[in-house]
Order: structure tokens, then C-alpha cells, then sequence
């Protein structure tokens, strides 16, 4: 397919395109790879607060998260720095394609795996709320849908309020 345009529209040189996209994109992927730690981070301090006032949010002793929220907090640490160190690279006008392409992904990775252990939690307070103090359940491979397990837990559970929250955002409030 040929398009027709004046040579004085034409950005670059004939054939570089794909380059010129691929180099503005870094901005973008950049601020994903940002976004996607604040969101990882803030995954962490809601079980982090959590595991102070619920018991059944860890089986560390009262008020110490588990070994998996150290581990993920080490992840969010070293993302961090890398996607900030992306940042510089960018502002100073260096090459930033791998620095903004590992940032991005190992953000992203990181924000569904911390998301997936927020809920987990949640999951685990809500279950031992509906069942009682001493009863620990299992949160996946149940036979009951996730939808099921939901209503038979107590309406002030904190899942039972972020299950409420993705509905909502999903438009099915």
C-alpha cells in the first residue's frame, strides 16, 4: 500500500518510523513501569496494616508478615531503583530501550504477584471470619466459585470490599 504526502510532512527519514515510535514509547512504558510499582507497593502496606489487626492475615506471629511480604517488598525495592534509574536515562537522553523494557516487565509481574497475595490475605481473613478463629481454609481449588465463597463472608470483611470494588469497576456493581 503506497499513501501519498508532501516530503515537507515527513518526520525523519524515509524508513525510520518504527525507530521513532519504539523511542517515544519509552515515556509511556515508563510510566507503567511507575505505576505498576506504586500499585505493588501499595499492595504490601494494605497487608502490612493488615497483619497488625488480623490475625488470620499471617501465620507469623502477631504483628510480623509472612517470608513471602519480605520477599515481595525486596522486589518492589530493587524495581523501584531500576525504574528509576530508567528515568535518569531518559531525562539524560541515553539509550533506554532494554533499562525501560526489564522495568516494565518485571512491574508489571510484580503488581499481579502482589495483588495476588493482597487477595490471598483477604481471601484467608474472610474465610477464617465466616468459619471461626481457629479454622484455616483453603483460598484456591475450591469447588465453590470465587462469587460463592464472597457472599458467605462477613460484610465488613476487607475481600468481601475489594471484591465490591472490582465489581464496581468492572460495571458489574
Amino acid at each position: 500500500m503506497v499513501c501519498a504526502f508532501d516530503r515537507d510532512a515527513l518526520v525523519g527519514d524515509a524508513g525510520d518510523g518504527f525507530v521513532m515510535i519504539m523511542k517515544s514509547f519509552q515515556w509511556e512504558r515508563l510510566c507503567m513501569a511507575i505505576a505498576a510499582v506504586a500499585g505493588a507497593a501499595a499492595s504490601l502496606e494494605r497487608v502490612a496494616e493488615w497483619s497488625t489487626t488480623q490475625p488470620a492475615a499471617t501465620t507469623q506471629p502477631a504483628g510480623q508478615p509472612d517470608v513471602r511480604w519480605w520477599e515481595l517488598a525486596r522486589e518492589v525495592a530493587a524495581t523501584r531503583a531500576l525504574a528509576y534509574a530508567a528515568l535518569v536515562d531518559v531525562v539524560a537522553g541515553r539509550d533506554v530501550v532494554p533499562a525501560v523494557s526489564a522495568a516494565k516487565l518485571l512491574a508489571c509481574d510484580l503488581a499481579v504477584a502482589a495483588a495476588d497475595y493482597l487477595l490471598t490475605k483477604a481471601s484467608a481473613i474472610s474465610e477464617a471470619e465466616a468459619n471461626g478463629p481457629n479454622v484455616r481454609c483453603a483460598t484456591r481449588g475450591s469447588a465453590r466459585s470465587a462469587e460463592e465463597r464472597v457472599r458467605s463472608w462477613p460484610s465488613s470483611s476487607p475481600a468481601r470490599s475489594l471484591w465490591r470494588e472490582g465489581q464496581g469497576v468492572n460495571g458489574r456493581a
